[in-house]
């Protein structure tokens, strides 16, 4: 399976591959990060975001009925935020 590129609800360009969202262009999705970090939001609120730059592995699961970017949105800042350079 190739990888596609589409335009995130984020506002940021990203790539599909076969099992997460790659980010190409952090300053378009307005979150702090990485390129290249990878992530995805599941059922039921389970997310998960990999930055192989920072070497950060950030898992947050809920049993929420739907799936929000919102929870995603809200992990990935504070985690980016807890980074003492």
């Amino acid at each position: 399976m190739r990888p596609y590129a589409v335009q995130s609800s984020a506002g940021g360009f990203c790539h599909f591959p076969t099992l997460a969202t790659v980010v190409t262009d952090v300053a378009a999705t307005k979150n702090l990060g990485s390129e290249g970090i990878y992530f995805w939001a599941g059922a039921f609120n389970t997310h998960f975001l990999i930055d192989p730059k920072e070497k950060i592995v950030a898992i947050f699961m809920t049993q929420s009925e739907g799936s929000s970017m919102e929870y995603h949105n809200e992990m990935q800042q504070m985690v980016y935020q807890a980074i003492v350079d």
